[in-house]
């Protein structure tokens, strides 16, 4: 009874609109839907997406340097429950998860058995994590000593770079950075927050240098909280969303959308391209590979990073 466009506009625009302002704009130009049409089709389609983000979750696993962080989520069910919302970036995909718990629990189930490298915060979580997977080492972005540290990422530009002087620039300015944090915990006239301060360093030095032997990894947590920016948004525009939206489809369709970003592909092109096929096929493809950035031929990819068509097939 509606067409695959109905459901493009709205899964494109549901994680930043709710959805009686997205009727409201659909009435102003002549098509009068009720919300609860909408939210049948949803409820119908979202098992469609299950195994593209199953793929995701398998190819992030496969990522030797990830990047993470979390922040809290309402879902407006009968219990009003608060969860969280995480994301797990790599260079080529963005996986988010959908938790009651903001424990060791959601790290651990994606990383076990999975060495390699996690830039995070210095959130305990991740502590606990790192102590029980081999091989998963915890890269820490900095916050202190602002002067110090804007001179040491001018320094790691030139060592992205490959200037011959970079890398003994950078090492200088680190041990630098050490020696004096050690002085000033010697001093006696050193405030309580600043020791604290210079022992979290010190504790976290290997973490935080990781970066001088791998150009992978950057010294901030940016990305990952940018990353977290739309929920957010969202989060205050609603004050939370509906038990189905905000639940797993809309942690399969950030991921997907994020994915699809960094892959170049175009979000509605690539959307309304996978629910024409679901359509004529009455059900999820069985090969998700055409959606996947990194599997796409080159063709395919610029067929799907074009402007948005009715049918991009």
């Amino acid at each position: 009874m509606i067409g695959v466009s109905v459901g493009t506009e709205v899964l494109f625009f549901k994680d930043s609109l709710p959805l009686s302002r997205i009727l409201e704009s659909w009435e102003d130009r002549g098509l009068s839907l009720s919300a609860g049409t909408i939210v049948s089709g949803l409820e119908r389609i979202a098992p469609f997406f299950e195994p593209l983000y199953e793929a995701l979750v398998a190819r992030s696993r496969t990522a030797s340097f990830s990047q993470a962080d979390e922040t809290r989520y309402y879902v407006f069910n009968p219990d009003r429950t608060r969860q969280w919302a995480w994301v797990i970036l790599t260079p080529d995909t963005a996986l988010y998860i959908l938790d009651s718990s903001r424990s060791a629990k959601v790290p651990l189930e994606h990383f076990a058995d999975r060495p390699g490298i996690l830039l995070v915060d210095r959130y305990g979580a991740y502590k606990a994590t790192a102590r029980q997977v081999e091989g998963l080492e915890l890269a820490f972005w900095s916050g202190e000593w602002v002067r110090r540290i804007g001179l040491l990422f001018h320094e790691t530009r030139l060592l992205r770079d490959e200037h011959p002087a970079a890398r003994a620039a950078v090492l200088s300015l680190l041990e630098e950075m050490r020696s004096t944090a050690q002085a000033e915990l010697r001093s006696r006239t050193l405030s309580p927050a600043a020791t604290k301060v210079l022992k979290r360093l010190e504790e976290h030095w290997n973490g935080l240098t990781l970066f001088v032997d791998d150009p992978r990894i950057p010294k901030g947590n940016n990305a990952s909280e940018r990353a977290l920016r739309g929920l957010v948004v969202g989060r205050k525009i609603f004050y939370g969303a509906g038990a189905l939206w905000s639940g797993t489809l809309a942690m399969i369709l950030s991921s997907l959308f994020r994915t699809w970003e960094i892959g170049g592909l175009g979000l509605r092109t690539t959307l309304a391209d996978y629910l024409e096929t679901c359509a004529r096929r009455g059900q999820a493809p069985s090969d998700v590979s055409p959606w996947l950035p990194w599997e796409l031929p080159p063709e395919r990819k610029r067929l799907l990073s074009r402007p948005f068509l009715r049918d991009p097939a």
